[in-house]
């Protein structure tokens, strides 16, 4: 007999998010905010520009073109937002 070490919830009980749900919500933000650390490093090496912090340059690069690569890298693996042409498309085909 096996003991129930934390109880499942039932599928009729749609109050608790399911981790799937969880992680696509998660999954979906991730790219903003490596697009705002991009953006952070294109500050970073504007300034070390400005202030003459020549060896400080390549590595900010590096890590600005890491940043913007699997930014640009997720938001295309993202799934398509839903369009209004798209639905009543369906629409006329159904009917």
């Amino acid at each position: 007999m096996r003991a129930e070490l934390c109880p499942l919830p039932n599928r009729a009980d749609n109050s608790a998010l399911s981790p799937h749900r969880a992680t696509l919500s998660l999954r979906s933000f991730l790219p903003a905010i490596e697009i705002l650390f991009a953006f952070y490093f294109v500050y970073c090496t504007w300034n070390a520009g400005l202030t003459r912090q020549w060896m400080s340059i390549p590595f900010l690069l590096i890590l600005l073109g890491g940043f913007f690569y699997v930014a640009l890298n997720s938001l295309r693996l993202l799934p398509p937002l839903p369009s209004f042409a798209r639905s009543t498309k369906v629409m006329v085909e159904a009917a």
